[in-house]
């Protein structure tokens, strides 16, 4: 299991980013995701009713969800894609999200921060926020189509966005942009933490799409309140 730094200071919160050796916690929630926008907001004294009624058989749909109750383990599967979790320390909630190109396309990192602005009355700058291990700017090689949905916000930015030395051929840093997304929306840089671990690279530790195929598994990273 890797921690980040930032979450294991703060009182009130527990989390995780799993690893291929690592299961899903105990009372853990997944989403079905689908690499879009959708955002599920459960509400405390909601968590027996809604979209948690007939999980886990039949999971939710979206990419990130949101929650201020503690009974509740928001959990979200990775295999390349850029693993999110929030906190805000002073309204109590959590967010978990799954960013893959589309969805980090789609600014979902920055919507979460809005919805839970809005639904919470959460303030950007309270919010700590921890994005995890992801396929590598080292090794996320792209097409121009892919690359042309960040080209227009991002690129030509050589901390974001590089050109490869095929033709047609870039290298996208979606960390980076999921952290540009989440400065955006108005968190400080100080309470964004980057673990910089490479899931292409990383074999021995994590599962990657890009390097086994098909046949690659998942790693579970998890956020969840206290009970005070």
């Amino acid at each position: 299991m890797i921690f980040s730094t930032l979450l294991g200071k703060i009182k009130g919160v527990t989390h995780g980013f799993g690893t291929r050796f690592d299961a899903v916690p105990l009372n853990g929630h997944l989403l079905q995701q689908v690499h879009g926008k959708k955002i599920i907001v459960i509400r405390r004294g909601e968590e027996c009713r809604g979209v948690l009624q007939y999980a886990p058989t039949n999971e939710p749909k979206a990419d990130a969800w949101i929650t201020n109750a503690s009974s509740i383990v928001l959990g979200i599967k990775t295999a390349d894609c850029v693993p999110i979790l929030m906190y805000d320390p002073i309204q109590k909630v959590v967010a978990a999200v799954h960013a893959g190109w589309k969805g980090t396309s789609f600014n979902i990192s920055g919507e979460t921060v809005k919805m839970m602005r809005e639904e919470f009355y959460c303030k950007p700058s309270d919010i700590i926020a921890a994005i995890g291990p992801a396929v590598g700017f080292c090794c996320y090689e792209v097409e121009d189509d892919v690359v042309s949905l960040f080209k227009k916000n991002y690129g030509p930015n050589p901390a974001l966005v590089v050109k490869g030395e095929k033709k047609g051929k870039y290298f996208l840093n979606t960390q980076g942009v999921n952290r540009r997304q989440l400065l955006e929306g108005g968190l400080l840089p100080e309470k964004i933490e980057t673990i910089f671990l490479c899931t292409h690279c990383r074999a021995d530790l994590l599962h990657s799409v890009r390097r086994d195929g098909d046949e690659a598994g998942r790693q579970v990273s998890w956020v969840s309140l206290i009970q005070q």
